[in-house]
C-alpha cells in the first residue's frame, strides 16, 4: 500500500518493469486515490501493456476490519490475473 510515498512507489515498480523476465504481468490496485500517484500509474499502464489497474472508485479500506480488505483486494487480483504462474 502506498501513503502519499510517490518516490519508494516508482522505485518498487521500475524495479519490477526493469527486470529481465519480461514475460509478466504486474497488476496494480488503485484504491480511490488521485493525483500525483494514479497519474504516474496512468501513464505507466499507458506504456507498458503488461501493467493493469484495478481502480475503486472509493476508499474500501475504510472498513473495520483490515483483513476483509486484503480479502477484497487479493481476490480481485487474482480475477485480473493471466498468467500461469501467481
Amino acid at each position: 500500500m502506498v501513503y502519499y510515498g510517490l518516490d519508494l512507489f516508482q522505485q518498487a515498480i521500475e524495479s519490477v518493469i526493469n527486470q529481465t523476465y519480461k514475460n509478466l504481468q504486474i497488476i496494480i490496485v488503485n484504491n480511490g486515490a488521485d493525483g500525483i500517484i494514479t497519474d504516474y500509474v496512468n501513464d505507466l499502464a499507458d506504456t507498458d501493456n503488461r501493467i493493469d489497474i484495478i481502480r475503486y472508485e472509493q476508499n474500501i479500506f475504510c472498513y473495520e476490519d483490515s483483513s476483509l480488505v486484503e480479502y477484497v483486494v487479493w481476490n480481485d487480483a487474482l480475477k485480473h490475473a493471466t498468467g500461469e504462474w501467481i
